[in-house]
C-alpha cells in the first residue's frame, strides 16, 4: 500500500516551480500599500498596534487574524531587513501558505475517497488525489491571490478551512473522548478561518454536502455539530457587514434582478474555470452593467445548458451534492446580497479559491473511477497546460505597472487599474505620462476625489499651477482634507522646483 506522504514532494514541488517567482515581485500599489508597505501599525510594530486589529475593524474588515499575521512578518523583516518590509518575504508566505493548502487538499481528498481492495484502486486513488490537489494549486484562477499580497486572507482562510474540513471529515472515525477532542481543533480552526476570511462563513454548508458527496447519505451524528459552526459565521458575517457598509451603488438594485446577478457570476467563474482566457484584477462586472445586458447576456443562455446538466444529476445525488458545495464556497460574494466590492465588479478570481478545492476533488473522483491510462494522461496534460498558464499570468503580477497595464489592455473601463497605472507612472517621475489615466479614471467616477488628487499633484509637479488650482477647487467640494494635502504639496513642489514624496504616494485601489 502506498504511504500518502510519499505523494507530498510530487504535490509541492509543481506548485512552488509556477509560483515561486512571486518572491521577487513588489508591493502593488493597490491595498499592499495601505495594508502592510505604508500601514503605520506594521511599519512601527508595538502590542497596542497589534490589539488594534482584535478590538475593532480596520479598513472596514474584520479579519485580525490575517493582519497579525502580517504583523509578524513584518516584525522580522524589520528585523532581518534593516528596518524595512520586504515585499519578498511577505509573497514567500503566500506561497508557502497556498503550498499547505495543496497538500491539504491532497489529504482532504484521500480522506473522503480512499478504496482499498485488491484491484489497485488504492493507488488510483493516490494517483487522483495528487492530480486534484495540483489541479486545485496550479489553475491560473488561483494566480491573483497567490501573487497579490493582499491576497493572503484567501490563502490563509482557506489554510484554516480546509484543516477545519480535514479534521472534522475524520470525526466517525474517533472514538468518543478523541471525537469530542477533535471537534474542538476543528471549531478552533474554523474560527480562524472566518477570521482570516470572512467568506469561510460557507465552511459549513461546504462540509455539509461534501459528507453527502462521501457516503450518499448524512446521520444528525455527523451534521449536528455543524450547527454551532453555522451560529460562528452568522455572527461574523453580521459583524463584517457592520464594518463593511455596503455602497448605495451597490444596493441600488432590486431583488428580483439579483438572481440574474448571481447567476451571470456562477457562470462566469464556469467559464473562467474551464476555459481561463482572459483573467485580470478588474472584470467591470458591476450589477449595473450585468443588469443592463438583460437577456442578452451570453452567460444567461449559457445558464440553459448547465441547468439542463445540473437536472441531469438528480439521479446521481452525490455528483449533485458536490456541485452544491461549490456554489457554496462563492454564494456570498455571488451577488444575491449586495456587497461592498460590487461598486466596482461582482466577480473576482480570488473569490473561487476555496470553491476550486471542490473542483479538485470532483478531478479527483473521475481519476479513481476512470483509472485508465489515457485518463490519467489526459489529467496529467491538463496539469501541465493549467502550470504553463499559470506561470505566464503570474508575471502579470510583478508591479503594479503590468498588472494594471494587463487589465487595461482588455477592460480599459477599469477606474482601479487607470488610477493605479497613473500612480504607477507617477511613482517612477513621469507625471505627464499619468495624466490620461487619471482623466480617463474620473470620468469613470466623476464622485470619487481620488483622480482629481492625483491630477492636481501632477499639474503642480509639471509647472501647470493653473490647472492645479482647479483640481483644488474641485477636491474643496468633495473632500476637504485631500483638498489641503494637495495645498501643501504644491506648495513644496513650487518651493523647491520639483516633485517631493506625496507625488508617489497617490492611494489608489480599496478593499476588496
Amino acid at each position: 500500500m502506498t504511504k500518502p506522504h510519499r505523494w507530498f514532494f510530487p504535490v509541492i514541488i509543481p506548485v512552488l516551480l509556477v509560483f515561486g517567482q512571486v518572491i521577487s515581485f513588489d508591493f502593488l500599489k493597490y491595498d499592499d500599500t495601505i495594508n502592510v508597505s505604508e500601514n503605520a501599525l506594521l511599519l512601527n510594530p508595538a502590542v497596542g498596534h497589534l490589539m488594534s486589529f482584535w478590538k475593532a475593524p480596520f479598513l472596514n474588515l474584520y479579519i485580525p487574524v490575517t493582519y497579525t499575521v502580517w504583523f509578524g512578518s513584518a516584525v522580522v523583516s524589520i528585523a532581518v531587513f534593516n528596518g524595512r518590509l520586504d515585499p519578498g518575504l511577505f509573497h514567500l508566505l503566500n506561497l508557502l501558505v497556498h503550498t499547505a493548502n495543496c497538500w491539504l487538499l491532497f489529504l482532504i481528498i484521500r480522506r473522503v475517497s480512499a478504496r482499498k481492495d485488491e484491484s489497485g484502486a488504492e493507488n488510483s486513488s493516490m494517483i487522483g488525489a495528487a492530480l486534484g490537489a495540483l489541479i486545485f494549486g496550479l489553475h491560473p484562477v488561483q494566480v491573483e491571490t497567490v501573487s497579490w499580497i493582499t491576497g493572503l486572507k484567501g490563502v490563509l482562510g482557506g489554510f484554516f478551512a480546509l484543516g477545519a474540513m480535514y479534521v472534522y471529515l475524520g470525526l466517525e472515525r474517533r472514538s468518543s473522548g478523541n471525537r469530542a477532542l477533535n471537534y474542538g481543533v476543528s471549531t478552533v480552526l474554523l474560527v480562524l478561518a472566518v477570521l482570516s476570511m470572512p467568506a469561510a462563513v460557507t465552511v459549513p454548508v461546504m462540509v455539509f454536502f461534501i459528507m453527502i458527496w462521501k457516503d450518499r447519505r448524512i446521520s444528525w451524528k455527523m451534521a449536528g455539530p455543524l450547527v454551532p459552526w453555522l451560529v460562528i459565521g452568522v455572527t461574523v458575517m453580521a459583524i463584517t457587514r457592520a464594518a463593511q457598509p455596503v455602497a448605495e451603488a451597490a444596493k441600488d438594485y432590486a431583488w428580483l434582478v439579483r438572481p440574474l446577478i448571481a447567476l451571470d457570476a456562477m457562470m462566469f467563474y464556469a467559464h473562467k474555470i474551464v476555459w481561463p482566457d482572459v483573467l485580470a484584477i478588474d472584470y467591470c462586472r458591476t450589477p449595473a452593467w450585468v443588469a443592463g445586458l438583460s437577456w442578452q447576456n451570453p452567460y444567461l443562455l449559457m445558464a440553459l445548458p448547465a441547468a439542463g446538466l445540473v437536472y441531469g444529476l438528480r439521479r446521481r445525488p452525490r455528483w449533485l451534492a458536490l456541485a452544491a458545495a461549490f456554489a457554496a464556497g462563492i454564494l456570498p460574494v455571488s451577488g444575491l446580497v449586495p456587497f461592498a466590492y460590487q461598486v466596482t465588479s461582482t466577480v473576482a478570481d480570488r473569490y473561487l479559491y476555496l470553491s476550486m478545492a471542490v473542483v479538485g476533488m470532483a478531478s479527483a473522483a473521475v481519476v479513481a473511477r476512470n483509472p485508465r491510462t489515457w485518463v490519467i494522461g489526459l489529467f496529467l496534460a491538463l496539469v501541465v497546460l493549467l502550470g504553463v498558464r499559470s506561470h505566464d499570468q503570474c508575471r502579470k503580477w510583478r508591479n503594479t505597472e503590468t498588472i494594471m497595464g494587463h487589465t487595461l489592455q482588455y477592460f480599459p473601463c477599469s477606474f482601479r487599474a487607470n488610477l493605479n497605472y497613473g500612480i504607477a507612472l507617477m511613482s517612477r517621475g513621469e507625471f505627464a505620462e499619468a495624466i490620461p489615466f487619471y482623466e480617463t479614471a474620473g470620468q469613470l467616477k466623476p464622485d470619487d476625489p481620488l483622480p482629481y488628487y492625483n491630477l492636481g499633484l501632477t499639474f503642480a509637479a509639471t509647472g501647470d499651477n493653473a490647472r492645479c488650482d482647479q483640481m483644488y477647487m474641485k477636491l474643496a467640494t468633495m473632500d476637504q482634507a485631500k483638498a489641503e494635502r494637495l495645498k501643501q504639496a504644491a506648495a513644496e513642489f513650487k518651493a523647491i522646483g520639483g516633485p517631493v514624496s506625496e507625488s508617489a504616494h497617490g492611494k489608489g485601489g480599496d478593499q476588496p
